[in-house]
């Protein structure tokens, strides 16, 4: 029997640029987070264990926290200057759109998971910028 074990309202502040009315602008959001992991049962009974599916993502959210997440194609040409300290952040996608980093962090939780030997067989994500739009996807 497949099951999903999930993780919801993990938070973390980032910005990113995406196109508006086709020019790219800077914002932020506050990024909600909900991970799922499929997989049969153990025979302790469950998929994965709730605060070691929590403990993972947090490790792969980590890095974005207060952050600028760009593309990977654009990490050498970003030159924010002042009074502040830039964190920028890359991922290997053609923009840093929900989507994209939706991708992003699914892949490192499923690779996460398979290195710690779980035999997960998906994960899936809900990304959420902001309140109102969100991105919801499996790998």
């Amino acid at each position: 029997m497949c099951v999903e074990a999930c993780v919801t309202d993990l938070f973390f502040e980032a910005a990113h640029y995406t196109p508006v009315n086709g020019v790219p602008m800077l914002h932020g959001h506050t990024f909600k987070l909900s991970v799922c992991v499929r997989g049969e049962l153990s025979s302790s009974g469950w998929v994965i264990d709730f605060g070691k599916l929590r403990e993972i993502v947090e490790e792969v959210i980590e890095p974005f926290r207060y952050s600028l997440i760009v593309p990977s194609k654009d990490k050498d040409t970003i030159n924010i200057e002042g009074n502040f300290r830039v964190r920028v952040v890359s991922i290997d996608a053609p923009a840093a759109t929900g989507e994209c980093l939706g991708l992003d962090i699914c892949s490192k939780v499923r690779n996460k998971l398979r290195d710690l030997g779980f035999k997960a067989s998906g994960v899936s994500v809900e990304l959420w910028e902001g309140s109102e739009n969100y991105v919801r996807l499996s790998c």
